[in-house]
């Protein structure tokens, strides 16, 4: 038994944007019929305009519709590549979770879990799910803050490692 596949809204996409593209053709031929009919004194300048006017009406229709099919298509294309950056965090996660220690749990937890808010008995948690192609960034682990500079060495008072200093100013 031979199934058909249905076609991906890109192949739906790219065949409407084939047949407006021929659309547009048949109007620009049909454009210059007239022009030759009018050049032979087959059409009056009077009938020229009118169905000049509605060509254009309809060509102008055409370029708006492939417009709106082209960002379509660029979203479409920018949902299907978040949606496989997605699919794969996800199947690297599962293909590594059982083999997780506590610790690397708690490295991934760090790394999705964005900011978690708590408004009496409602808990919102924030997550951000690293999406580049790359393997996913290991967290870093805090580190203790690295202490200041040290006093003020601004006035001459002190230097800045702690010794003082003798300076004169005349």
């Amino acid at each position: 038994m031979i199934t058909a596949t249905p076609p991906d809204d890109d192949e739906l996409i790219g065949a409407q944007l084939a047949t407006l593209q021929r659309k547009r053709d048949q109007a620009e031929r049909e454009r210059g019929r007239l022009l030759d009919a009018y050049q032979a004194a087959l059409l009056d300048l009077n009938e020229l305009m009118r169905r000049t006017a509605a060509l254009t009406a309809r060509r102008d229709q055409l370029v708006a519709e492939h417009a709106q099919l082209t960002a379509r298509r660029a979203e479409l294309a920018s949902e299907n590549r978040l949606r496989c950056a997605l699919a794969g965090f996800a199947e690297r996660v599962l293909a590594s979770l059982d083999e997780l220690d506590f610790d690397g749990r708690q490295r991934l937890l760090r790394m999705v879990v964005e900011k978690v808010r708590v408004t009496g008995w409602r808990v919102e948690i924030h997550l951000k799910i690293p999406l580049t192609d790359d393997d996913p960034p290991t967290p870093r682990e805090p580190q203790p803050p690295k202490p200041g500079p040290g006093p003020s060495s601004d006035m001459g008072l002190r230097s800045g490692d702690g010794r003082s200093k003798a300076t004169a100013t005349a």
